[in-house]
């Protein structure tokens, strides 16, 4: 052997010579590795074979020699690094070799790179073609997730695993153990159904879907889901106990009679066959779905199925009791109830066999038995001394036997027992009632309704009753008496307020003393200023008797009471009421005033009360001049086309000698078709029909004040602002995709063209800095977005045709303002969907646990890893701040209003810088339909608005553009 061994090593000395000579023999190269391996050289045996992987052509045979390389350093020399190397460079020539793919997992799991390795085994499982195979490899993944604790990550895995195979056990015993290890009901009702469908019997595919509808049923709660297992099962196995069973119960839940009784009359029949408290739920449903159909006969049959089940079950006795009531058999009933009280009375609690009693002196009462009704009701009550419904059926029954005095003792008793206020007060009036009509004690019948008018003051029919009292005379004057007394007595304010309340009420109606009753009224509201029907009497009164000026202040009074405590609408009214009064009574204008814009600061909405303002401010245009501005926009704001209100706002301007906002509503008026003769000949006057000349830029104060639109949120368009470079670097398109270079860049500062000097001169008023335009003479269009990085724009052929100068400011203002900060993700990302993944995103990149729905998770994450690639630690964190202030102020977005809110801005920005309605409205009607998130007419709409609005107004003093 040693010889043998020193000739090898000897030989493979002289192979070592040739191979120097001839490093790609490729003879010599494969014996000397059988040498190798023969002289156990291991690590010159690695080196040999990829020696000889450098010096061959052939792909196949290379990444042979190469894998065989790797299998020596992996196994026989120890040092997992270099045979990932090697395993690298076959990946580089085969990307998804198995066994390649395989090592590098071991040696990645080795070296503790858990994450690596699982790639490497999902690789795997992503080449595998036999359905098995990636079964178990995914099987491999779930367990080393599981292994590290990441139970999501490992059902995910062994989901895969039933995908590529529906049978893999493993798969199936590890989804098992994982959804009972943290109670996910659902997941084991999704294993439950793999379950199903792998059954091939029909009796075990059965089975199991009865298994499902249960757990859906117990533990999901879903019932819909459940009947549809047990009715699955059905048509599978149609004899399957358990199946009926469940359809029988859902059924029974949802009071679906006719289908409980259908699922559970066959049952009633194998009763033999299922445990006895089954079978006795099985009968009580059957014959309690029955008497529910009026199948008396059939629930009769079911009952004494049941009691045949359980003999001496009380519930079964009493609903065979109950349904001989319902049949009419009240003598049965009664012998039933009598039978069941002599034989269960040791095994009765009180209350049990009072509660038996009741039933026994019901069908007793409906026998006929008044009086030993009346004993069963007495006993029952003996027994439930806190309880109303005994005295309730005695105070019946004593009625039916006209016994008065026992009657009333029994009231009284259970007067004792009044569970509240109100039913306090049914019963003495009901006690009153018995004094008055059947004993005609007046004096007692007295007291117990004054009692009740301790509870319910303003009750109208107790006071009624209590008149009737008092009505053989007339004496309204007694009851006011009782009543003031009364208010003096009681110790509640309310209650105090109450009988003042009813004396002024009494004044008013019966006695036609209106002093009295307005002084009755201010001392009810005196003690409980929340009477509002004290106040609308005395207001009746105040009215009735012309005291204007006690009524206004009234109102006031009453309005300081109450606004704290009733709704918007109500106190809108209220300041109504006052404002009519001062107005058409005391011809009081600033009090009028004052309390017609209390009622619509509340109130909106009213169009009448808006249009009264304006008639007030039109008179006196001095001195509400700025009122009659504001509430001429509110009516145009429900009605853009309201004529009245330009009319109005032209007049008014004229008044004030403001003569450029008097041309602006001539503007309008004119393109409206609307002007009268002077107002056109005003407008054209004064029309410049060029672009408007600023003598100021738009600083971001105006922008601000003047330009925003209210659904342009300012918050959210800053925190677009801060991911906007993120945005730009990730969805940028390189400049090939549109057709253009740096040779087409345009100058807008020199170039000829009238649009690129509309931009260069728009930039410089709007302090936007130009981006870079280009010319882009393939397309046909205009001016348009490139989304490049940096964001550009395309001067396209019809860009550089002839069109009217302010046609062309209103297009380079629009376009410009989406340059703003924050605006530009409006055309980068132009859906409400994308833009909200942005900023699930956004919050996500500080709470990673921030759920993302299912559809948009791919692009979250990927926006998420956007933005922490792209932005810088602070800008992350300024970031993480205004998204969490979003979240506290504003939880629910609409990305559409603010993505609408940003194309009304752009629209404004046209507007002022085209300096003409008429071009603004021609450009924005010649506009094709996604231009805009707004509706052509709703563009129209805001755009007339704003054109006579006094934010407009203001800016075209702060820029300089006025016409005098």
């Amino acid at each position: 052997m040693v010889e043998e061994l020193s000739d090898a090593a000897q030989a493979a000395e002289r192979f070592e010579q040739l191979i120097e000579l001839a490093p790609g023999h490729d003879a010599a190269n494969t014996a000397l590795a059988r040498l190798y391996r023969l002289l156990h050289r291991f690590d010159d045996l690695a080196q040999t074979l990829d020696r000889h992987a450098k010096s061959v052509d052939n792909n196949v045979r290379k990444v042979d020699l190469l894998l065989q390389a790797a299998r020596v350093l992996m196994g026989d020399v120890g040092s997992p690094e270099r045979a990932q190397f090697i395993c690298e460079r076959i990946l580089g020539i085969q990307p998804d070799h198995a066994e390649a793919l395989t090592l590098t997992a071991r040696i990645r799991a080795l070296a503790g790179d858990t994450m690596a390795a699982l790639d490497g085994i999902e690789l795997l499982a992503d080449t595998e073609q036999d359905a098995q195979k990636r079964a178990g490899l995914w099987v491999r993944a779930g367990k080393m997730l599981e292994e590290h604790d990441d139970f999501d990550g490992a059902i995910d895995r062994y989901k895969l695993s039933l995908d590529a195979d529906a049978g893999c056990e493993a798969a199936l015993e590890a989804l098992s153990r994982l959804y009972g290890r943290r109670g996910d009901t659902r997941g084991e009702a999704e294993l439950l159904l793999r379950k199903v469908e792998l059954a091939q019997e029909p009796a075990l595919k059965a089975k199991r879907l009865v298994v499902l509808g249960t757990l859906r049923l117990e533990k999901l709660k879903d019932k819909a889901l459940a009947a549809d297992a047990f009715e699955r099962a059905r048509e599978l196995a149609p004899t399957n106990l358990e199946a009926l069973l469940g359809l029988g119960r859902l059924a029974l839940e949802r009071s679906k009679w006719d289908e409980a009784a259908s699922f559970l009359e066959p049952l009633l029949d194998r009763t033999t066959e299922l445990p006895k408290e089954t079978a006795l739920q099985v009968c009580i449903g059957a014959g309690d779905a029955f008497r529910a159909l009026d199948k008396l006969r059939e629930a009769e049959r079911a009952y004494l199925n049941a009691k045949a089940v359980a003999p001496h079950d009380r519930g079964v006795l009493e609903r065979l009791a109950d349904l001989a009531m319902k049949s009419g058999k009240s003598e049965e009933a009664a012998v039933l109830l009598t039978d069941l009280l002599a034989v269960s009375a040791p095994d009765l609690t009180p209350a049990a066999r009072a509660e038996l009693l009741l039933k026994l002196g019901t069908a007793q009462q409906q026998n006929g038995e008044i009086d030993a009704a009346a004993v069963s009701f007495t006993s029952a009550s003996e027994v439930l001394v806190d309880n109303v419904e005994p005295l309730d059926r005695l105070i019946d029954v004593q009625g039916t036997q006209e016994n008065w005095s026992a009657l009333v003792k029994t009231m009284r008793r259970r007067l004792d027992l009044a569970p509240n206020e109100d039913d306090r007060f049914k019963m003495l009036v009901k006690l009153g009632d018995v004094y008055a009509g059947k004993l005609n004690e007046r004096e007692k019948a007295a007291k117990a309704y004054v009692a009740a008018l301790e509870v319910h003051a303003d009750d109208r029919n107790l006071l009624s009753k209590l008149m009737a009292v008092y009505s053989e005379n007339k004496d309204w004057t007694r009851l006011i008496e009782v009543l003031v007394r009364m208010a003096g007595v009681v110790e509640d304010p309310k209650l105090r307020g109450k009988y003042f309340s009813t004396a002024a009420a009494i004044s008013q109606g019966e006695v036609g003393d209106f002093d009295a009753a307005i002084e009755y009224y201010e001392r009810a509201l005196a003690f409980d200023p929340t009477l509002d029907g004290a106040f609308r009497g005395m207001a009746d009164c105040l009215q009735r008797t012309a005291a204007w000026e006690k009524l206004a202040r009234a109102y006031r009074q009453h309005i300081a009471r109450v606004k704290d405590r009733v709704t918007e609408e109500e106190l809108a009214s209220l300041w109504d009421n006052l404002g009519e009064t001062c107005h058409y009574r005391l011809n009081r204008v600033d009090e009028a005033v004052d309390a017609y814009e209390q009622a619509h600061a509340l109130d909106r909405e009213n169009r009448p009360r808006t249009e009264r303002l304006v008639e007030i401010y039109g008179k006196h245009a001095s001195k509400y001049a700025d009122r009659a501005i504001a509430a001429h926009a509110e009516l145009l704001a429900q009605n853009s086309y309201r004529v009245e209100s330009y009319q109005a706002l032209r007049k008014l301007y004229t008044q004030l000698s403001r003569p450029d906002e008097a041309w602006c509503v001539c503007q309008a008026l004119r393109s409206l078709n609307m002007a009268e003769p002077d107002e056109e000949a005003f407008f054209k006057r004064h029309r410049v029909q060029a672009p408007a000349t600023a003598r100021e830029c738009v600083t971001e104060e105006i922008w601000q004040e003047h330009l925003l639109h209210s659904d342009q949120d300012e918050l959210l368009t800053t925190i677009f602002a801060t991911m906007q470079g993120a945005a730009v670097a990730e969805l940028a398109q390189p400049p090939q995709s549109f057709g253009i270079s740096r040779d087409g860049q345009v100058d807008c500062q020199s170039d000829p063209a009238v649009m690129a000097q509309m931009l260069f001169y728009a930039s410089g008023v709007m302090l936007v800095p130009l981006p870079p335009v280009f010319r882009r003479p393939q397309d046909a269009g205009g001016l348009s977005f490139l989304f490049t990085a940096p964001p550009a724009l395309g001067l396209g052929q019809a860009a550089f045709q002839s069109a009217p100068d302010q046609a062309l400011a209103f297009i380079a203002g629009r376009q410009l303002s989406y340059f703003r900060p924050g605006h530009y993700m409006r055309q980068l990302v132009p859906t409400g969907s994308g833009l909200r993944s942005w900023l699930l995103a956004a919050i996500r990149l500080s709470n990673s646990r921030f759920p993302a729905p299912e559809a948009m998770r791919p692009q979250v994450e990927r926006y998420q890893a956007a933005l922490a690639r792209t932005l810088t630690l602070p800008q992350q964190q300024s970031l993480t701040s205004l998204v969490e202030q979003l979240m506290r102020e504003q939880p629910e977005l609409d990305m559409k209003r603010w993505a609408l809110g940003v194309d009304l801005t752009a629209d404004r920005l046209g507007f002022v810088l085209a300096n003409s309605v008429d071009a603004a409205v021609a450009v924005i009607r010649a506009s094709p339909a996604d231009s805009s998130h707004a509706a052509e007419r709703d563009r129209l709409k805001e755009l007339y608005l704003y054109a006579v609005s006094p934010r407009y107004l203001a800016l075209r003093q702060a820029l300089g553009i006025t016409i005098a």
